[in-house]
């Protein structure tokens, strides 16, 4: 995360912004592959850490219902920011026969 995003995310916790709902596309990729070879960072940690409510969709490409229940649950929060993180599969669509 660049610094001053990280920043932000550290106020929006300090002051406590409860009507903040963000979301984290963990998909796994970056330009150079699997973001595992440069990125081993605990993102629910550090947003736990900056004082975030967070919760994580295991799967965002068919888990709508998981979503819309994250959604709600984030609503419901009022007193810290939440950070929803999900799960998506880039290549999803290209491997179903949902299309």
């Amino acid at each position: 995360m660049e610094g001053v995003s990280n920043e932000a995310c550290s106020l929006a916790g300090h002051w406590g912004l409860g009507k903040l709902i963000a979301f984290y596309d963990d998909n796994h990729i970056s330009i150079d592959g699997d973001t595992e070879i440069a990125f081993t960072e605990d993102v629910t940690a550090r947003f736990e850490a900056l004082g975030w409510h967070t919760i994580w969709v295991k799967n965002g490409n068919t888990g709508y219902d998981e979503i819309r229940a994250a959604i709600r649950e984030a609503k419901a929060v009022k007193d810290k920011p939440t950070l929803i993180k999900v799960l998506f599969f880039c290549f999803f669509f290209f491997h179903c026969s949902c299309h």
